[in-house]
């Protein structure tokens, strides 16, 4: 079983008899220019299936980032992934729902010198509901209800869990040769408490042996005595988050501390952090 596997939640629970269609959507988005970005590039889910998306991989260069958006207009990543000419993939947990007729709406900010086009490919599944006016079986009966997102007790009743991504620092950061930066803060959004599952990151330059971290929880407890080796809590430059296990719960609006040292003799730049997790609201 992968990394991110452990991490999974299942999806929401079906309304009705359904059936599950793996399926790919690979999209070019249009040129952003020099120092700008685009928010308009949208993903329709078309007016025959719900659309799932579990998995986006961009293949980007440095200095351009990725975001998306889901039908309802909210965030799922706080702020632009990047990875130094590398690919941004992540992985949602519980996958993103687009209703019919809904659309995702993909970022993408360009800080380099020159124009970029991404392609993003997003994949999923689409979710057929069985039509009462016809007489076709569109699910299968011999499946268990379990694959199709019930019997799931990882949220708890009356609440609302949606995947999201938390990327701290906000802007690709820089941490000098030598240098150790303790107590950076780092802010929940005041909306939603957050759920946080698994760990990411992005770094170029120093190794990931030699830039450690710890952090505080919501309560402002520090869960390491010190900061430890990069490489030791996951695997960088990778889609592959590693499990915060247990799972740390952040309460709205809680400002966590970060401690980050950089032992190695260069420095460490396009350094972030992806926080996997969930959003967990009122219903």
């Amino acid at each position: 079983m992968t990394a991110p596997l452990t991490i999974c939640r299942l999806p929401e629970r079906p309304r009705g008899r359904c059936f599950d269609q793996p399926y790919t959507e690979r999209f070019r988005a249009e040129s952003t220019a020099a120092n700008s970005r685009r928010t308009d590039q949208y993903v329709y889910a078309g007016g025959q299936a719900d659309l799932y998306i579990a998995r986006m991989s961009v293949p980007t260069v440095a200095g351009v980032g990725v975001r998306l958006r889901d039908s309802e207009d909210r965030d799922r990543i706080s702020a632009p992934m990047s990875v130094d000419s590398e690919d941004v993939s992540c992985t949602f947990t519980p996958a993103v729902r687009i209703p019919r007729g809904g659309r995702l709406a993909l970022e993408v900010w360009n800080s380099s010198v020159a124009a970029e086009q991404l392609t993003f490919q997003l994949d999923g599944y689409r979710r057929f509901y069985e039509d009462k006016d016809s007489m076709d079986l569109t699910y299968n009966p011999y499946a268990p209800p379990i694959t199709a997102g019930m019997n799931d007790g990882s949220t708890p009743p009356g609440w609302n869990d949606d995947s999201y991504i938390y990327v701290f620092p906000p802007n690709n950061g820089t941490v000098a040769a030598g240098a150790s930066l303790l107590g950076q803060p780092f802010r929940i959004a005041n909306d939603a408490d957050f759920i946080w599952r698994g760990l990411g990151a992005a770094l170029s330059g120093a190794g990931a042996e030699e830039v450690s971290i710890r952090w505080t929880d919501g309560l402002g407890r520090w869960r390491m005595n010190s900061p430890i080796p990069l490489n030791l809590l996951t695997e960088v430059n990778i889609e592959t988050p590693r499990p915060i296990f247990t799972e740390i719960h952040l309460q709205a609006s809680a400002a966590p501390l970060f401690d980050i040292v950089n032992a190695s003799a260069s420095n460490a730049t396009s350094f972030q952090l992806w926080l996997f997790g969930v959003k967990r609201s009122k219903r």
